[in-house]
């Protein structure tokens, strides 16, 4: 048995909270080399082949167990946008709080 900090995926070298920020940002159309700089913090590049990997494996309910599978045909963003959804519906429903910080709890709570 490993025991590991509330908001830890299995096999992601970034926490929950991390993932479902850069799944928002993404869902909001913001650009990928953006939410790298924000998030990821590893210099500017457009290419991420992290994103792509949570994109398929929440594509898939591979991160969240709450997360429904996203039909083959949607886009990354559509995808992007049902997991932080979730996410935020997972989130603590504090009065005035910014989706951005209620989409990171939720996350925290469903990993």
């Amino acid at each position: 048995m490993v025991v590991v900090p509330r908001g830890v995926l299995a096999r992601r070298h970034f926490s929950a909270g991390a993932i479902a920020l850069a799944l928002l940002r993404l869902a909001g159309g913001v650009r990928v080399v953006d939410i790298r700089r924000e998030v990821g913090g590893q210099g500017e590049t457009a290419a991420w082949p992290t994103m792509r990997r949570w994109l398929r494996a929440g594509r898939q309910s591979q991160l969240w167990t709450c997360v429904r599978a996203s039909p083959p045909d949607w886009d990354p963003r559509q995808v992007a946008e049902r997991i932080a959804m979730t996410l935020l519906a997972h989130g603590p429903a504090a009065h005035g709080a910014p989706v951005d910080v209620r989409v990171f709890a939720g996350a925290a709570l469903a990993a």
